[in-house]
């Protein structure tokens, strides 16, 4: 997050100030996907030739084709990015390159880490997801970025999902510019 760390002396006096995360914009990727202590809920929508993860923190959707049609053109970046998803056998394998510069790679503020965006992506970063379904309430979900300009290597998360049909997914009322964030720069 923006928030400050001991000893930095950030001024916010504009919602472009706070990070993507704080002013609603996006989390981003691929930290739209990791385990959060709250909000961190999302719901899978499968129709023909889709997936589509609903996530509520921040309220976005990632539209990911399994139809094997051609990736956008590398000029085209979105915060969530550009994913294109198949099949091999029962794991739905996602990539998702065209990252458009901004949201952190991580929204994990982190003592010692620089300041402003702490952990800064490239636009040729590079995420590939794995989820299996284990069984009716477990899925497997696996990570691995890579990114050649801000990494030295790749890295892997990799965690358990549980199926919880009976979650409630409240709406995420954050939006751009939200007030919140206009009455801590009025204060």
């Amino acid at each position: 997050s923006s928030w400050s760390l001991p000893g930095e002396d950030t001024v916010y006096e504009d919602a472009l100030d706070f990070d993507f995360w704080d002013n609603c914009r996006s989390r981003g990727m691929p930290s739209s996907m990791m385990p959060y202590r709250y909000n961190g809920g999302f719901t899978i929508w499968q129709a023909p030739g889709y997936v589509i993860f609903e996530l509520e923190m921040i309220h976005e959707a990632r539209v990911i084709p399994t139809d094997g049609r051609k990736p956008l053109a590398s000029e085209v970046k979105q915060w969530l990015c550009e994913s294109r998803g198949r099949w091999e056998g029962n794991t739905l394998v996602v990539e998702t390159t065209n990252y458009k510069e901004g949201p952190p790679l991580i929204n994990l503020a982190v003592v010692g880490s620089p300041p402003g965006n702490r952990f800064p992506h490239s636009d040729r970063m590079k995420t590939t997801e794995r989820i299996v379904r284990l069984n009716d309430d477990t899925w497997l979900y696996e990570i691995t970025t890579e990114d050649p300009v801000i990494l030295t290597g790749p890295f892997t998360v990799r965690y358990p999902m549980r199926n919880d049909p009976s979650y409630f997914v409240p709406e995420y009322a954050c939006h751009e510019d939200n007030t919140i964030v206009r009455n801590y720069t009025n204060t």
